[in-house]
């Protein structure tokens, strides 16, 4: 593995979804990528049992903690925070059992622990076994939003393990930190999660989708040893226009894309791949079912699934009007649509994400659309015998970035 100085990235959410930000220091460096993939001959492990219940009476003592399915926006199919905590907790019905999970009757384990920001201990049960926080409670949002974030971070890495048998980011002790101040995002170098409160009261740590694509970029991160975030062509630059190096990146100076459109595209289908009835981003953030927010007059969306036969120039000019051409969060729906495309006419959903995720480990900071379909068509043909080299030359075509 080669060695990786570090550099600084800035992650930032148009349209005030969620704000990412991440920096990479040298002091600490992301172990080997290598540590959490199974041998080729097993494709996944053994299942864990992950019992979801919905239970209209999970509150009343039928279940360990009555958490929502995804985020009550996702669940309810439409908005809620016009109404009071007692009447949000109505929808606390998915019933699971937490403990599976926690460790020292505490929201922590090997991969994860989850604090409230400025606790020095994660939250533990009310009673033991009864993880039965309600949204009315004192506190209650914030606890219910710890409860909701730990469980959908775990719940996303072994569903990759059970369905995939690779995750980077197993056993690496991410502290995911709730109702953080300043923006939510991925921290490589305090080896963090932060999720905020946005200006308009949505409670991140409430919608297991914003964890969840966290958790795409930190195993991103270590899928590559840090090499994602390490650039020498300049193929950033601020969405103003001025070249990279000064303030953030938020922007492809091309059509062809960049490593971090790449980056934000993959932890999209990662939330995808989790949430597959749901693909949708930002829904329970914004109060609003259809997710996540670019830019004014908007032709693509937080949701694979509607952005299936849109093009390159289409995404690359989604947000001129707002001077964000090239936009990394609009370029990436591009990249996390063709995925899913390929993904949704595959006989095995599992084998497409099996290679997903080992296409991760191949990254690096200087990767674009270009070459990011050499990696893909490489590790397929390593490992699957090219069985899926026609769709994704296809889908690349259809998106006008393969002749």
């Amino acid at each position: 593995m080669k060695r990786i100085k570090f550099s600084k990235i800035v992650y930032l959410f148009i349209g005030g979804l969620i704000s990412v930000f991440g920096f990479q220091n040298c002091s600490q460096p992301v172990d080997s990528a290598s540590n959490n993939i199974q041998n080729e001959g097993s494709a996944v492990r053994t299942p864990s049992l992950l019992p979801q219940i919905i239970d209209e009476n999970c509150l009343m003592g039928n279940g360990s903690a009555c958490l929502f399915s995804k985020n009550a926006v996702s669940q309810q199919g439409q908005p809620v925070r016009h109404l009071r905590a007692v009447d949000i907790e109505k929808f606390q019905i998915l019933s699971v059992d937490l403990a599976i999970f926690t460790t020292n009757s505490q929201l922590k384990n090997s991969s994860f622990i989850t604090l409230k920001s400025g606790v020095n201990d994660p939250l533990g049960p009310i009673s033991s076994g009864n993880w039965r926080y309600k949204m009315s409670d004192v506190d209650g949002e914030s606890k219910v939003g710890q409860l909701m974030s730990f469980y959908w971070s775990n719940y996303a890495l072994e569903n990759s393990l059970n369905s995939t048998g690779i995750f980077y980011a197993k056993d690496k002790k991410i502290k995911i930190i709730t109702d953080s101040s300043g923006s939510s995002g991925w921290a490589p170098e305090k080896n963090q999660i932060h999720l905020s409160i946005s200006s308009a009261g949505g409670r991140s740590s409430l919608d297991g989708g914003a964890a969840v694509y966290f958790l795409g970029l930190a195993n991103l991160d270590y899928a590559t040893n840090g090499a994602i975030s390490v650039r020498s062509k300049d193929t950033h630059q601020n969405c103003n226009g001025v070249a990279s190096g000064t303030a953030s990146v938020d922007c492809c100076k091309t059509r062809t894309g960049c490593s971090r459109a790449i980056a934000s595209g993959q932890a999209d289908y990662f939330v995808a791949m989790t949430f597959p009835n749901s693909p949708t981003i930002g829904e329970g953030i914004r109060d609003n079912i259809e997710g996540g927010y670019f830019c004014r007059d908007s032709v693509m969306h937080r949701n694979p699934e509607q952005n299936l036969n849109r093009t390159v120039d289409e995404a690359f000019n989604n947000c001129r009007v707002d001077e964000q051409t090239g936009s990394i969060y609009s370029m990436g729906a591009l990249y996390a649509s063709i995925w899913w495309s390929v993904r949704k006419s595959a006989v095995s959903a599992a084998e497409v994400d099996r290679l997903f995720m080992m296409h991760l480990q191949m990254l690096d900071g200087d990767d674009d659309f270009i070459s990011v379909q050499k990696i893909i068509l490489d590790s397929d043909r390593n490992h699957f015998g090219s069985k899926y080299k026609t769709a994704f030359e296809n889908e690349f075509r259809l998106r006008r970035l393969r002749n």
